[in-house]
């Protein structure tokens, strides 16, 4: 399986790339600095091998949510 990294991948153009690529059997790690909105996303997709809630603009901050243990990259 391959995997992806998708930044913003909570809603808008992230959200649909990640669509395709789940349709595509591919393992999806979603990054997003929106929590609710990235655990609504991920309930939608079949392959989520992880996701982080976290702002990546900001070095400074950490991520609140991380699930990377089957992510295979």
């Amino acid at each position: 399986m391959r995997n992806a990294v998708i930044t913003g991948g909570s809603r808008g153009i992230g959200l649909a790339i990640a669509t395709e690529l789940d349709r595509r059997d591919w393992g999806i790690f979603l990054v997003s600095q929106h929590d609710d909105a990235l655990r609504s996303a991920s309930s939608r997709l079949r392959h989520v091998v992880g996701m982080a809630a976290t702002d990546l603009g900001d070095g400074d901050r950490k991520s609140t949510r991380l699930n990377s243990s089957h992510l295979g990259i």
